[in-house]
């Protein structure tokens, strides 16, 4: 369903495939360090590459060149810069450096802003914070630079009230 309520049809959202995919490969994981035992490992594997292969394929968007909302479709979504603090895609790919770049064109909202998706526009929403905090993140992880990401957080700080609440 996505992680945002999106009003709508059912579709297959990017950042519910990726959740999918953290969760096997989590499990994958517990199950190599011997913390997890009787698991269809086999199964887990093959379910797991296969979700890394729809999100490859089909929530790349050539024609925009950036990971988008849902699979096959053309809407930029800033949930897309998790990638990265998930270890599916290095922040520093190709892939993501072109993925910011969108998301900073279209989704930027100001100095440390960002809006959660292109339905912010129709909707009048303001900018959401926690977007924000990803971009950070997403800089900070390999995505750009430290003094970028220290940049983009302080910005963001800014827009605290007098007791710190966003």
């Amino acid at each position: 369903e996505g992680l945002w309520e999106v009003r709508g049809p059912r579709q297959h959202f990017t950042h519910s495939k990726l959740f999918c995919w953290v969760a096997l490969d989590r499990l994958l994981q517990l199950h190599r360090e011997g913390r997890l035992d009787a698991i269809p490992v086999e199964k887990f594997a093959e379910n797991r590459d296969q979700i890394r292969r729809e999100i490859e394929q089909r929530a790349w968007n050539a024609g925009l060149g950036c990971y988008v909302q849902t699979l096959g479709g053309n809407t930029l979504d800033a949930t897309v810069l998790q990638m990265g603090f998930c270890d599916f895609e290095k922040p520093g790919s190709r892939r993501m450096r072109q993925t910011f770049q969108r998301i900073q064109e279209r989704l930027g909202a100001g100095p440390g802003l960002v809006y959660r998706y292109e339905q912010s526009f129709d909707n009048g929403e303001g900018a959401f914070i926690m977007c924000s905090f990803w971009l950070a993140d997403f800089l900070a992880r390999g995505g750009g630079s430290l003094q970028e990401a220290r940049r983009v957080f302080s910005q963001t700080l800014a827009y605290a009230n007098d007791v710190g609440l966003f």
